[in-house]
């Protein structure tokens, strides 16, 4: 039974499942606390946008390896072909979940899903030897941007509310995912070129974990400020605790499952918790 769960778990993670839930359950939360209707058709349309778009950096990523130095990629060059099937399934569903949520979308909506469309290709596609992800300094930007904009910014403009109504949100959004997106980057630190610059290079790693922690609290103290409703909420309070613990834990030696499995499913803890 332990075996079958653990292999179910190493499915989520390397199908990037776990990473989709975690992006929808923000979307659902956040467009809840934005006063959003059809917040759970908006969390679909991210979960699939999330399926599509990691697994599609991972397929385009596997061609330029004849081996690979992580698991997760060892697992995407043999299931390569079962990948593309997944990108289709997720495809459909972007398509699908497009049209629910489809409101007369704007020249300013159309602008910000081309704008997260290409910087998530570029992410990893290189041109001329360089992608985005290698440009120092603004690695971790790149990533809090288009989850900003993906469990926040696209759903407030679609559905006609004001700058005033959803920036608050949109802030806290993008210092939570930098704060989380930290100890990622404390994992990359065998992988990551130098030039990258990222935090735990340029500051170390206990400084890093000190920051990441930091952002996180002011996450969490400031949403509550927006949202008093959710001091009652006890999930909210159990992921927030849950992700502060897996950061402190963090260190170089811990496997994918630890990041990619507990660390993002604290996410959807806290995404859920703000329902």
């Amino acid at each position: 039974m332990l075996n079958l769960i653990k292999r179910i778990s190493i499915l989520l993670v390397y199908t990037n499942g776990v990473v989709s839930l975690a992006t929808a359950s923000m979307t659902f939360g956040i467009c809840r606390q934005l006063g959003i209707d059809n917040a759970i058709l908006y969390a679909v349309f991210v979960f699939f946008s999330t399926l599509f778009t990691y697994n599609l950096q991972r397929y385009i990523k596997s061609f330029h390896y004849s081996s690979a130095s992580t698991l997760h990629m060892q697992w995407v060059l043999r299931n390569r072909k079962h990948l593309l099937y997944l990108l289709i399934l997720a495809f459909v569903g972007i398509g699908g979940s497009f049209l629910a949520i489809y409101n007369g979308i704007t020249i300013k909506s159309w602008g910000i899903l081309m704008l997260s469309g290409i910087i998530s290709f570029f992410y990893i596609q290189k041109v001329k030897k360089t992608n985005l992800r290698s440009i120092p300094f603004i690695k971790i930007h790149l990533i809090a941007l288009i989850w900003m904009i993906a469990v926040c910014v696209f759903p407030a403009i679609n559905e006609g509310l004001s700058f005033s109504e959803y920036y608050h949100y949109a802030i806290l959004t993008y210092a939570y995912i930098i704060g989380i997106t930290i100890p990622f980057d404390i994992r990359d630190l065998k992988y990551d070129d130098r030039s990258f610059r990222t935090i735990p290079q340029l500051v170390g790693v206990k400084n890093a974990k000190s920051i990441s922690i930091g952002l996180l609290f002011t996450f969490f103290y400031f949403t509550i400020q927006l949202s008093p409703g959710l001091l009652y909420h006890n999930l909210f309070y159990l992921g927030f605790i849950l992700t502060i613990l897996l950061v402190v834990f963090v260190n170089q030696t811990r496997n994918d499952l630890y990041y990619s499995g507990w660390l993002e499913s604290s996410i959807i803890l806290v995404g859920l918790g703000m329902v």
